[in-house]
C-alpha cells in the first residue's frame, strides 16, 4: 500500500486526487463575463459618477483568484492566460486593456497573498486592498476613464466583494476553530 499526501491509499492501485477547480472555474468565468459585460452594457450612474457595469464583477475576480491559488497554487497562472484568451474572443476591443490591467494587478495580488503569513480571510482582504486599486487605475486609464472620482468609486465598488468575502471567511474561521489566525493548507 502506498500513502502520500497527494494520493489516497488503496490496496491494488493508486488513485490520484483531482485538484479542486471550482474556484478556478469561477475565476476564469468572472474575468470573461466582466469583459463581455463591459462591451455589451451601458455605464450606470452612482452618485453622479459613470461606472461600467463590469466593475461589479471585477471585484470578485481577485477573491476568486485567492481561492484558486489556495486550491491549486501557481496553477492559477495558466487559468489567467486562458481567461484573457477567451476574453479576446468574446470582446477583442477591451481585451488588451483588460489583459494589461489583470496581468499586472494579479501579479501584485499573488505577491501580497503569498507573502502574507496571515489567515486566509486576512490574505483575501489584504491582497485585494493592494491589487484592486492597481487594476482599477490601470484599466480605467487604458480605456480613457480618467476622472479621479470615477476611479475612487470604481475601487470602492470592487472592494465590496472582497469585504463581503472577508467577513464571511472571518466568521467561519472564528466559529469553526480557535485557530482563527492560522491558514488552512495554502499552496504557493
Amino acid at each position: 500500500m502506498i500513502i502520500s499526501p497527494d494520493m489516497e491509499p488503496t490496496m491494488h492501485r493508486t488513485k490520484w486526487k483531482r485538484p479542486k477547480l471550482r474556484w478556478t472555474g469561477a475565476y476564469v468565468a468572472t474575468i470573461v463575463t466582466a469583459n463581455w459585460v463591459h462591451m455589451n452594457t451601458q455605464p450606470f450612474d452612482v452618485l453622479g459618477l459613470s461606472l461600467p457595469p463590469s466593475i461589479l464583477l471585477s471585484g470578485f475576480v481577485f477573491v476568486f483568484r485567492d481561492f484558486s491559488q489556495r486550491d491549486i497554487g501557481k496553477g492559477f497562472f495558466p487559468a489567467l492566460l486562458l481567461a484573457l484568451a477567451l476574453s479576446y474572443l468574446v470582446s477583442p476591443a477591451v481585451a488588451g486593456a483588460s489583459a494589461i490591467a489583470f496581468l499586472i494587478s494579479e501579479l501584485v495580488d499573488y505577491g501580497v497573498y503569498s507573502a502574507t503569513g496571515r489567515s486566509f480571510s486576512r490574505r483575501v482582504l489584504l491582497s485585494s486592498l493592494v491589487s484592486v486599486p492597481v487594476d482599477t487605475l490601470l484599466f480605467f486609464s487604458l480605456i480613457g476613464l480618467l476622472d479621479p472620482a470615477d476611479i475612487m468609486m470604481g475601487i470602492a465598488v470592487k472592494m465590496v466583494g472582497a469585504v463581503v468575502f472577508w467577513a464571511i471567511l472571518r466568521q467561519r474561521e472564528t466559529s469553526t476553530s480557535g485557530d482563527a489566525g492560522k491558514d488552512e493548507g495554502t499552496r504557493r
